[in-house]
């Protein structure tokens, strides 16, 4: 702790001193800067001189979601070559303050690093050994193993798990990736060896990203990406691809109930899938969601909270992203008001549905997402996981950031004829979390 106290005190005092906040007109004290580090392999620096501050966000063409993802624990493996059997890369991390995270989500696996500039090529050289580390401690990984167990079990009683999982099987074939995690336990692979075959594998993928922001020039963040990383593969295969499947016809869904021990009450939620972010209709859907439930004086939580009530709390929940996830309105209430509170919810959404949103509520929102859009353009590396988000998702550069002027641009009519299109209750079914023997 006093290591990091030492260290880092400096460096924010120096940030404070130069103003964390910035407006719009700021924003080209972040120049965004791309090349190509090898023909398989992009950089991309967003540059930041207010504080001797770096940070890495290298990212790998594969994740949880992709047929070999499906069939390899790339989770494990990545997380692994952090853990050598004497805790040597640990120990030099923490005396560095480096922060290094590896992880693996749906679409592409991830190393983070930060660090003063002064300890840059220390972090470099320990970034290179982690991903170069051939002695994965095997009581660490076992231990994962043992936690995944542990974990799986725990979800018996766990109310959010067990209304997400209704809902993602209403929506999701049995088989598809997007239900993976609520039908089985994480696999945790324990064969050493095999690990690092799908570590070396996965960091050489061609379409990997070198991602910097901070205090570098671009001719500095050049000469750091130049020998980061192995060779890449010309090649990285067929399996790659994605191997979600088509979503469930809404004939085919149908409203379910699970129960869990000991429950004084009723969870319960109405869901259908979400929009895509390459939806024409997308900045509509997120202002409409923020009417219905984004907010402490939405429409669900009037209704639900304020008016009757019925619940602490009540609001809507999207999961979607580049493909379609869970869209649910979701609320709870006691055991014995459920279906009251269940028919408030539906009145909700069917007046929604029909007589769509006033020009005060759009108003109000667009002032809203208007007002919230500088917090996102503080630091360079906020800048930096947008520009790797959008890649990452196959969007053009600028798609966040230009969001909110979107949904500033929409008409009343606009956003209403939306509404009376996605928001049909008759596209939407219920979910229920219930005492057992409910």
């Amino acid at each position: 702790m006093k290591i990091t106290i030492v260290r880092i005190l400096p460096v924010l005092l120096a940030a404070v001193s130069a103003g964390l906040v910035t407006s719009a007109s700021d924003e080209p004290r972040f120049p965004i800067h791309t090349w190509q580090v090898d023909e398989h392999t992009t950089g991309l620096l967003v540059e930041d001189h207010r504080a001797p501050i770096i940070s890495l966000n290298l990212e790998f063409t594969a994740g949880t979601w992709s047929a070999w993802g499906q069939m390899k624990d790339l989770s494990t493996a990545l997380s692994a070559s952090f853990y050598d059997p004497d805790a040597e890369l640990r120990r030099r991390s923490d005396e560095l303050v480096a922060g290094i995270g590896l992880g693996v989500g749906s679409r592409a696996g991830s190393l983070t690093a930060s660090c003063l500039k002064d300890d840059l090529p220390e972090v470099l050289q320990l970034v290179r050994d982690v991903l170069a580390n051939d002695d994965f401690d095997r009581s660490e990984v076992k231990r994962w193993k043992q936690q995944a167990a542990l974990s799986w079990k725990s979800r018996e009683t766990d109310v959010s798990f067990q209304g997400r999982r209704l809902m993602v099987r209403v929506l999701f074939r049995e088989g598809d990736p997007r239900r993976r995690p609520y039908d089985e336990p994480r696999r945790v692979e324990t064969d050493t060896v095999e690990l690092r075959k799908i570590r070396d594998r996965l960091i050489r993928l061609p379409g990997r990203v070198i991602g910097l922001a901070g205090d570098l020039t671009p001719k500095e963040a050049e000469a750091v990406a130049r020998d980061l990383l192995p060779q890449s593969m010309a090649d990285g295969g067929g399996e790659l691809g994605s191997a979600l499947l088509p979503i469930r016809p809404r004939e085919e869904r149908q409203d379910a109930t699970a129960h869990v021990r000991r429950l004084t009450q009723v969870y319960f939620g109405l869901g259908r899938e979400s929009l895509t972010y390459d939806d024409p209709d997308y900045p509509a859907f997120v202002l409409a969601n923020h009417v219905l439930g984004g907010h402490f004086y939405s429409r669900l939580s009037v209704a639900l909270r304020h008016e009757g009530g019925e619940t602490y709390g009540a609001g809507v929940r999207s999961e979607g992203g580049v493909d379609p996830g869970p869209f649910v309105l979701g609320s709870f209430t006691k055991t014995d008001n459920a279906a009251h509170a269940e028919e408030k919810m539906r009145k909700v959404l069917r007046v929604f549905h029909a007589d769509g949103i006033t020009e005060d509520e759009r108003a109000e929102t667009v002032s809203h997402f208007l007002g919230r859009a500088p917090f996102g353009r503080q630091s360079a590396g906020q800048l930096l996981w947008r520009r790797l988000s959008e890649r990452r998702a196959g969007l053009p550069d600028g798609f966040f950031d230009q969001l909110p002027n979107r949904i500033a641009a929409l008409s009343l009519d606009e956003i209403n004829a939306f509404i009376s299109t996605y928001y049909d209750p008759a596209r939407f079914v219920m979910g229920r979390v219930a005492p057992q023997g409910d």
